[in-house]
């Protein structure tokens, strides 16, 4: 049966006809619950002679039940003589001489948990066994346009898009391998990246990109079951796994060649090459760190000590994280936010202590004078707008034919000009509000696939009571899992996967409940000087509870900052702006209502001010809430919700997506406003501030933002802080 419109049917049925799930939805009535009758996915394989060995190895890797339950799942399914091949390439007589373990690892290579038509591959997808499978469109011998999987295998043409009642299947030509070396090994076998190499390994880097996995980690086995707002109850687990990753971002020798940084050849004499790239770091660093200037570690001689100079310029150019997939580098498909007015940004602290790299996705021109940034691509440490016109270094995703770039651990990626905490960077770069969404802020929770997890278009609430994989995973975690996190009390910190109905940054969220009393530490401040650190949160009446903040470098900080904080209050309520939540401005005979309507009135579509006296009423509405220590929502993020949520039919769902700073629920608090310091850590606690039982007993956390004084305590005029 082919691909059509029983896919889309399904499609529709399962992600479309289930309520909106904003913090306060229901489960799905049963009348709309549909199930097909027919073959599943299991039966595919099970009734095809074709494909008899990849069955056989599903089977023993004890994952046919899972192909015979509901799902939407995607089966790259080798033929038996693509089994053959393998084997013979891997000196192995049959299939009987696999592994359990190895049986596993080729089943998991070849399933997906989404649903993929070759139409969908165009940007590659992850598999069960979270690694990256490429995808390309080529033309087979007859010149159709088939799609190629990792240059290894080619979806055939004549089967493509073959639908069971779970999913789709796509034959394939060859069997689909990943790479199983770390990223230090693959880096080391680009001879285009022989020069930076050779610094990785004589900075003693190399060795720190080996580390994957906490062996001695386990896996608590009990099921956290909760409530969060008014959903019904959900489950979290705690991390199956602990396993460390790494980005690195890698300048090939033509292009250091070529931009002047280097003269000489890596090919023909490496050690010289390297000492040019030495004086280059030393160049940088010696003036970004000009208190260990020649100090005993920094020389030629000691490029393994982390205060020399190449030392600090490689680790500058790593992130100890990794991505699942390319695109990843910022949050997966631009997620909750308005691509049209903003650019998806992230900010990761890199290998080098106490500093942050700057990851921007290019979509839109905040210059209004123009670009030479790609649609679309990522770019490092950019800041292009109206005052400064800093395109970063362009990332390439690719490498060439031969090689790969995706490693056990982690990826590497070309870049086309160095990346340095230099003064630019820490100056300028770094002069802005850092916004980092609390799934981004720890990078256990990236490395090991829990961040933005699961199908969010699916509006399930729970895979385990829905016993449906593909909505994905909540995590509660464990003391000492992730990174500047201490968790005292016996409350949970727990991670919502996105829904892309929640009233949360990127649609996904971090809660405490019970008795809790949790600090994590925040990104570090790139020069010293007066901070905000504010919290972006969805206030839920009769949910939330009340909590005291602490704030300071201690890893759990005693200094209380602020008054508790109701959790309940909305941004309408009396406390904050009352009536006044909904902007209103009068202009002759038009009347505009709501912070949207007033907004697009203010301004024109680049940013520039359309209305001065316009622009002027949402500058009083930012300076009322400002003294009381709030912010509206950040008006370039937002939540999708769904009229109508009860038709069986997806053409007749009419999506919309909300502005934050247009709803009373989701608003950022000035947590505290203190001088901070560069080469510190600062940390926030959070503590359950009532005996009482309130609601769920729960906090709420999305989203972190630290801004300096030259953004926050600038009022007026074009410069004032702009409500994206």
């Amino acid at each position: 049966m082919k691909l059509k419109n029983k896919i889309f049917a399904l499609l529709a049925l399962m992600g479309l006809s289930a309520p909106v799930l904003t913090s306060c939805s229901d489960e799905p009535d049963s009348e709309y619950l549909y199930s097909f009758t027919g073959e599943m996915m299991s039966d595919y394989l099970k009734n095809r002679s074709q494909y008899s060995d990849f069955t056989t190895i599903v089977q023993r890797a004890g994952m046919m039940d899972l192909l015979s339950s509901y799902g939407t799942y995607t089966c790259f399914a080798p033929t038996n003589e693509a089994v053959a091949a393998y084997l013979q390439k891997h000196n192995k007589a049959s299939i009987d001489d696999l592994s359990e373990a190895e049986c596993d690892t080729i089943a998991r290579t070849h399933l997906a948990s989404t649903i993929y038509s070759t139409y969908d591959l165009n940007n590659g997808f992850t598999n069960m066994n979270r690694r990256y499978i490429k995808a390309e469109t080529v033309s087979d011998d007859n010149n159709n346009s088939v799609i190629e999987l990792n240059s290894q295998a080619i979806i055939n043409y004549a089967t493509q898009n073959d639908s069971v009642e779970n999913g789709i299947v796509q034959p394939i030509s060859q069997m689909l391998e990943s790479d199983t070396r770390m990223v230090n090994e693959l880096i080391k076998i680009n001879p285009r990246l022989s020069l930076y190499y050779l610094a990785l390994q004589r900075t003693g880097i190399d060795k720190v990109l080996q580390k994957f996995q906490d062996e001695n980690y386990e896996q608590d086995e009990y099921q956290y079951r909760y409530k969060s707002g008014s959903e019904p109850t959900e489950t979290a687990i705690a991390p199956p796994e602990k396993r460390y990753g790494f980005t690195a971002f890698m300048v090939p020798n033509d292009v250091l060649l070529a931009k002047g940084y280097i003269q000489t050849d890596p090919a023909s004499n490496a050690e010289q090459a390297l000492r040019e790239l030495y004086q280059l770091a030393k160049s940088i660093y010696d003036v970004t760190f000009p208190n260990d200037k020649d100090k005993d570690g920094t020389s030629f001689d000691q490029l393994d000590n982390p205060i020399n100079p190449l030392y600090r310029f490689m680790a500058y150019h790593i992130l100890p994280r990794s991505v699942e997939e390319p695109s990843f580098l910022t949050v997966r498909n631009d997620a909750g936010i308005y691509t049209d007015i903003m650019n998806p940004t992230e900010w990761y602290e890199t290998m080098l202590p106490y500093t942050m790299m700057k990851v921007e996705k290019y979509t839109v021109d905040l210059s209004g004078l123009g670009t030479t940034a790609v649609k679309n691509n990522h770019y490092l440490n950019r800041r292009f707008d109206k005052w400064n016109s800093i395109e970063g270094a362009h990332v390439d995703y690719n490498v060439e034919n031969g090689l790969t770039n995706n490693s056990l651990n982690g990826y590497y990626f070309y870049i086309d000009d160095i990346v340095a905490f230099n003064e630019q960077t820490r100056d300028v770069v770094d002069n802005v509000r850092m916004r980092v969404d609390m799934s981004a802020l720890f990078p256990e929770m990236m490395t090991n696939g829990h961040r933005m997890n699961g199908d969010y278009t699916i509006h399930q609430q729970d895979k385990y009571i829905n016993n449906n994989p593909a909505v994905g995973d909540n995590y509660y975690y464990p003391a000492g899992y992730l990174t500047g996190v201490t968790m005292r009390g016996q409350g949970y910190f727990v991670y919502r996967h996105p829904r892309c109905g929640y009233w949360s940054y990127n649609g996904d969220e971090m809660i405490t409940q019970g008795n809790f009393d949790v600090s994590f530490r925040i990104p570090p401040v790139p020069v010293a000087g007066m901070y905000q650190v504010r919290l972006g949160y969805a206030a839920m009446a009769g949910i939330r509870t009340i909590c005291q903040f602490y704030f300071g470098t201690d890893t759990v900080p005693d200094y209380p900052v602020g008054a508790p904080v109701d959790m309940d209050v909305q941004m309408n309520n009396a406390q904050l702006l009352g009536t006044d939540f909904e902007v209103k401005y009068s202009s002759g005979s038009s009347d505009y209502s709501g912070y949207k309507a007033v907004r697009d009135q203010a301004y024109n579509d680049d940013g520039t001010v359309k209305d001065e006296d316009a622009a002027a009423v949402l500058t009083r509405d930012q300076k009322v809430l400002k003294n009381k220590g709030f912010y509206r929502g950040a008006y370039g993020c937002g939540c999708g919700t769904y009229s109508d949520s009860k038709t069986s039919h997806a053409d007749e769902v009419r999506s919309k997506f909300t502005h934050f700073a247009a709803i009373a629920n989701t608003f950022r608090i000035v947590i505290t406003q203190q001088y901070m310091e560069p080469g510190k850590y600062y940390y926030v606690r959070i503590r359950k501030a009532t005996k009482e039982k309130r609601g769920n007993d729960e906090c709420m956390l999305d989203y972190i933002e630290v801004v300096p004084k030259s953004v926050y305590g600038v009022s007026d005029g074009e410069q004032r802080e702009d409500d994206l």
